[in-house]
């Protein structure tokens, strides 16, 4: 053990990483994490006011089913955090299926993309948006930026527990000392 570092805050530590890395999910409770402004205590905020969803199109799968891709549009100064539940829902039921809860500045599309089959609205702040099978058709099948958003909570994961894994393998192994490491014929036994 480094100093009085304590194994469970390291591994908070890493946790944290990992949540940095993926820009903004939420480590613990409910409001988003490095949201400069969190919309669900200051909802009159200007940015907070100025933040909207966005349809960018929808792709027809063939099966009685479309998928919607998202983006999200804040003219505002600031980015803006909106914690799942009133403020960042999905209608229908799931509400929480992986949208962003950390918007940053400026119209950013493609943010997320999620599955229906009549209509799918997201509510940001008081602002609702809906898909239907009837919006702007998708040139190619959505994909965001980063993949699958579950894909990658569960790669992170991995790659945390079998980090944690070898780091506690090494510590478990028995030092060697320097006679451990002598051979035969330097303790004088002929072979």
């Amino acid at each position: 053990m480094r100093g009085s570092t304590s194994r469970g805050s390291r591994v908070m530590r890493a946790v944290a990483a990992v949540s940095l890395m993926m820009g903004g999910i939420v480590v613990a409770g409910s409001s988003p994490a490095l949201a400069a402004v969190d919309c669900s205590v200051t909802p009159t905020n200007a940015s907070c006011t100025r933040t909207r969803p966005v349809v960018e199109c929808v792709w027809l799968n063939g099966d009685g089913t479309f998928t919607a891709l998202f983006g999200t549009n804040n003219t505002g100064t600031e980015e803006t955090g909106f914690p799942y539940g009133p403020t960042n829902a999905i209608t229908p039921a799931p509400a929480n299926r992986a949208q962003p809860m950390l918007i940053p500045k400026g119209h950013k599309k493609g943010t997320f993309f999620t599955t229906g089959t009549t209509t799918i609205a997201w509510k940001i702040g008081t602002r609702t948006v809906t898909a239907r099978t009837t919006t702007r058709k998708c040139a190619t099948k959505p994909v965001t930026a980063f993949g699958d958003a579950r894909a990658l909570v569960l790669g992170a994961g991995a790659i945390l527990v079998v980090g944690l894994f070898v780091r506690r393998r090494r510590t478990s192994l028995p030092s060697v000392t320097a006679a451990d490491r002598r051979t035969p014929a330097d303790a004088g036994v002929s072979s």
